[in-house]
């Protein structure tokens, strides 16, 4: 709900098939995320109200249990999200599309924060920790160390920002060019595939 102290309900929000968990603005205020218990996210554009006539843009399959939490980057070009599966989902805006998983908690993640450079997520949890993900040095992070691990890695230069990158090899799988940072800034590329267990420590 959206409530004008002064003229009573401005307008109700329907599209959800459980409880809404979690809720932000966009900073300019024209979109509002919804986090809920039925395993997705919606964005509903409160400036036009398109959403009346064509229904809220859906984020869904990045969760396998209840999203907790959300939360837009600066500029509104990212939505962060929070689980009950413990993981931390990080989304394209205009393409509804999941660019990242991020597996580290061992209880459900209750609030998710990204800077405004867009480098930094910040994640809370049930685990009793915080956890602080830097999403431009992904071989930093356990879970990604582990997968090259078992499957071989080889430093290689992005083909945009010619930084390098630990790239892993997949054998079959076409080789990755570009490092993570800027895989985030394009739609057409996704991160690779986390692996099925999580290494205790950060």
């Amino acid at each position: 709900w959206l409530q004008n102290l002064t003229v009573g309900v401005f307008s109700c929000f329907r599209g959800h098939s459980n409880a809404i968990s979690d809720c932000c603005f966009t900073s300019d205020g024209r979109y509002l995320c919804t986090a809920s218990w039925d395993k997705s996210l919606k964005i509903w554009d409160i400036k036009t109200g398109e959403f009346q006539s064509r229904g809220p843009v859906t984020l869904s399959q990045g969760h396998e249990g209840s999203v907790s939490s959300c939360c837009f980057s600066q500029d509104a070009s990212l939505v962060v999200s929070g689980g009950y599966d413990n993981a931390i989902a990080i989304w394209e805006t205009d393409a509804a599309y999941k660019k990242l998983s991020l597996k580290g908690h061992w209880d459900w993640v209750t609030d998710v924060a990204i800077s405004e450079s867009k480098k930094w997520i910040l994640s809370a949890s049930k685990d009793s920790t915080l956890r602080l993900w830097n999403i431009e040095k992904m071989e930093h992070i356990p879970s990604v160390i582990e997968s090259r691990k078992e499957k071989g890695s080889r430093i290689a230069q992005c083909e945009e920002c010619e930084r390098p990158f630990l790239s892993l090899q997949h054998g079959d799988s076409e080789v990755i060019s570009k490092c993570v940072f800027c895989r985030l800034s394009s739609p057409a590329r996704s991160i690779l595939p986390l692996p099925p267990s999580i290494p205790p420590d950060l």
